[in-house]
């Protein structure tokens, strides 16, 4: 037996695949201009699909000729510098895109990671600062910026970024155990062991990292039997997850 649908719900129905259709911009429609910008666009995505990144460059080149704000285009040919190693071609276009789009936490990710190659971590953690305030809720841009801190030898801030996780999200394994890293590098040996503990009892099964990072706790601590268990322990989840 089909149901019935009442003549006013056809009605709407109909109505809104109409309203719909007659919103969508068709490629005849559009000005000569716009057609160009699609077309090139549209090449140089193919071309980047393929691996030839010069000719992808050379086509999103040719589109943002024509219209320099076309953010496709420009994010496009950002990843495709970055795919031939031109960074600071790719970070100018992100610069481009982020002054044209600057509430999209994206772009700024994108960024980020460009500056990241680029060895600029000062911009980086500038852009993942910039995420944080446009997600709060995302764990991420802590953990990126957690990461720098610790390649800057700045362990206390590393300690701090996983300690605002930790605040949120109070059964994250992952964060305990990178935090007892951090804490074991400023050599807070107590701190460390705690978190590097903590990990291992919210997840045993999968305490490989958090195991071996005890065990170097341990070592400094005197404790040489508790460290040789801990490196056994973590050698056995290390075979049996490969």
């Amino acid at each position: 037996m089909t149901s019935k649908i009442s003549w006013r719900a056809r009605k709407f129905f109909l109505a809104l695949q109409l309203t719909s259709l007659l919103a969508l911009p068709t490629f005849a429609q559009a000005p000569q201009s716009k057609r160009l910008v699609w077309h090139y666009c549209n090449v140089g995505h193919k071309f980047a699909e393929s691996g030839d990144y010069n000719a992808a460059i050379a086509n999103f080149s040719k589109a943002l000729t024509i219209d320099p704000d076309d953010i496709t285009s420009r994010k496009e040919r950002a990843a495709s510098y970055l795919g031939v190693g031109r960074n600071a071609d790719a970070l100018a276009d992100y610069d481009r895109i982020i002054a044209l789009k600057p509430d999209v936490e994206r772009y700024y990710q994108e960024r980020a990671l460009t500056n990241e190659k680029l060895h600029r971590l000062d911009k980086a953690l500038l852009d993942y600062d910039q995420i944080i305030r446009l997600n709060p809720t995302r764990d991420t841009p802590h953990y990126r910026k957690a990461a720098l801190y610790e390649t800057l030898h700045d362990y206390s801030k590393a300690v701090a970024e996983y300690s605002l996780v930790i605040a949120r999200n109070p059964k994250d394994d992952e964060a305990y155990t990178k935090r007892g890293h951090a804490n074991f590098l400023r050599a807070d040996y107590k701190s460390a062991l705690k978190d590097l503990t903590e990990a291992i009892k919210l997840d045993p099964g999968y305490a490989a990292r958090a195991y071996a990072e005890r065990s170097k706790v341990y070592e400094k601590l005197g404790k040489n039997d508790l460290a040789e268990q801990d490196r056994q322990k973590a050698k056995s989840l290390n075979a049996r997850d490969q």
